[in-house]
């Protein structure tokens, strides 16, 4: 059981490097600013991306303890990802939770009411300010053998 939870959260790790980079090469967000923050930020400076408060480790730990495999999915032996993109707040708080990339509909479900039950994020910056920023993350389920 150790090592399927470590596979999981190694997988998890390496599928949201991926997802962030492939964000970086050319995506940019659809005004990710509300109109009146936008005046005061300095578009010129360093965009930094929101973070789970506590790091990645945290984040994952936060995953393994609140999600359940749905009872229907598991019957069916149904395994895979789901890729999720959602709006981290100025606040932190996360809203806007959507699938991307589907696998089943109560894994969907699953992974969506995981999302929306995570504390606030660092939320993200331009320069010094604060910034409302789309993110994005894999969930993924997999069954033992």
């Amino acid at each position: 059981m150790k090592k399927l939870v470590l596979l999981v959260v190694c997988c998890m790790c390496v599928l949201l490097l991926m997802a962030q980079q492939s964000d970086r090469k050319g995506k940019t967000t659809n005004n990710p600013i509300p109109p009146m923050a936008e005046q005061q930020l300095d578009f010129t400076s360093e965009k930094k991306a929101p973070e789970y408060n506590g790091g990645k480790q945290a984040m994952f730990k936060f995953i393994h303890q609140n999600m359940k495999y749905p009872a229907d999915a598991k019957e069916k032996g149904i395994q895979g990802d789901v890729l999720l993109k959602f709006t981290v707040g100025m606040d932190g708080a996360i809203s806007n939770v959507e699938v991307v990339k589907s696998l089943y509909p109560s894994l969907d479900a699953e992974a969506i009411r995981v999302v929306k039950k995570m504390p606030n994020w660092i939320p993200g910056k331009y320069g010094n300010q604060p910034a409302s920023m789309k993110s994005s993350l894999i969930i993924g389920f997999h069954l033992s053998e």
